[in-house]
């Protein structure tokens, strides 16, 4: 046998079969990549992670009487699961969140830094609702947020659950607003998108950007079968336990004092903006509109809404319609 010939016959025809097995196993590792990918998506540490949990096996309310839009997203995770997201103990640490002023008013006990175009009504209730105009305000590299929100609370201020979108780069990593939940306990505040959230949609949740051209969308809150639910633009998102009141001695299960407002973490002589950086004297503003009360599962009424500013020369407010669409923000100071 020529063995010279015997193996350039085995070296030809070895190359192709070895190329193949190279491709075959690149293949079957990028597939297993994007199926792991559906059990922890997002490698960043901020709050657009998430990883896909079982769906709870739980009723959501009736929709809020303000909803018009239904879902045509595309579940994120595989069938039977949703994106619960995911909170980073260094972001807890570091993130911050003002509490409304607890009596709806102007008063010493708000944190330096901290400025506010609000709406707030004491009444009583099982949530609240309201359609907030998304926008992308300026926010200086030396100050924490500039958000818009809804924030159902106990009548003495101390028990909160609150929903909006925030421009907060410690938080999210980005200069985009983002979908934010948030709850207070005892006048103490837990930690955004987790600390005992669990997330029931399957297409929409904390942590992930909004669009931010203006539009309106709905945001609400509404304590129903023991539980405090938050919803967004087309669904119920996800829920707050009332165990997490509860199992501090703690009775929330209705609101006492509501309000709709624009907050600004900022250190000053930033010019970081509210809204969309246009005072809310003015025509072309960001808005918060049909703010109501939900009074049952089945139905709710138009707030009846007073309105304060902390500082009307760089942040503040106008009417749309009285009592329960205004327009609100700034440009800073």
């Amino acid at each position: 046998m020529n063995l010279q010939f015997t193996a350039s016959f085995r070296l030809k025809y070895a190359l192709p079969v070895l190329a193949l097995l190279v491709t075959l196993l690149t293949s079957t590792s990028h597939s297993f990549a994007q199926s792991s990918s559906h059990h922890h998506v997002s490698p960043s540490a901020h709050q657009n992670s998430f990883r896909c949990v079982p769906t709870p096996h739980i009723q959501a309310p009736p929709a809020p009487m303000g909803a018009t839009r239904h879902s045509a997203l595309k579940a994120i995770c595989p069938s039977g699961q949703v994106p619960q997201p995911t909170t980073a103990p260094a972001i807890i640490a570091k993130s911050k969140k003002g509490a409304p002023p607890a009596d709806g008013t102007l008063h010493p006990s708000i944190a330096p830094g901290y400025h506010y175009v609000h709406g707030y009504q004491h009444t009583t209730g099982i949530g609240a609702e309201g359609y907030l105009s998304q926008h992308k305000p300026f926010l200086n590299s030396s100050d924490n947020h500039t958000l818009a929100e809804i924030a159902g609370q106990s009548s003495d201020g101390k028990q909160i659950a609150e929903i909006g979108w925030t421009v907060d780069r410690g938080l999210n990593g980005d200069d985009n607003p983002h979908l934010f939940v948030f709850s207070w306990v005892n006048g103490v505040g837990n930690c955004y998108n987790g600390c005992g959230y669990v997330q029931f949609s399957s297409t929409l949740h904390p942590g992930m950007t909004v669009a931010s051209d203006g539009s309106q969308h709905l945001y609400a809150m509404e304590y129903f079968n023991g539980n405090w639910w938050l919803y967004y633009d087309t669904e119920w998102i996800g829920y707050f336990p009332g165990s997490i009141w509860s199992n501090k001695g703690v009775t929330f299960t209705q609101v006492g004092l509501i309000q709709w407002f624009g907050e600004v973490l900022s250190k000053g002589g930033s010019n970081t903006q509210m809204g969309n950086g246009i005072l809310g004297s003015n025509p072309g503003s960001a808005s918060i509109s049909n703010a109501a009360v939900i009074t049952t599962p089945s139905s709710a009424a138009h707030a009846s809404i007073n309105l304060n500013a902390t500082d009307p020369s760089c942040y503040n407010y106008g009417w749309i319609t009285l009592s329960y669409s205004f327009r609100y923000g700034g440009p800073g100071c």
